[in-house]
């Protein structure tokens, strides 16, 4: 878990229980109340923009996410069969993900 001030336009955070990826950060000083932050996420799935108002001390979770290339070869019942293009390794991956 982070702060939200400790976040970075290019991170990828769980928010509302999505994965998104921060596409801007703008931190905000009104003349009344408290600093926040207003920034722009887009969901990985959907690739909708979402918006959002983050108070400075707001905790977030930060993932880590690895990204590789992979082919896909094959149906093999309930799952897919790809293999990373660099090492050749095969893998199994469930149709539902």
């Amino acid at each position: 878990m982070a702060k939200a001030s400790e976040i970075k336009v290019g991170n990828i955070l769980r928010y509302n229980g999505e994965l998104v990826t921060v596409t801007e950060v703008m931190h905000r000083t009104p003349g009344k109340g408290g600093a926040f932050y207003l920034d722009k996420f887009r969901n990985i799935k959907t690739g909708k923009i979402v918006e959002a108002r983050l108070a400075t001390d707001e905790q977030v979770e930060i993932c880590r996410v690895e990204t590789n290339d992979y082919q896909y070869l094959y149906d093999e019942g309930e799952f897919m069969v790809i293999m990373n293009n660099e090492t050749y390794d095969q893998f199994n991956i469930s149709k539902t993900l």
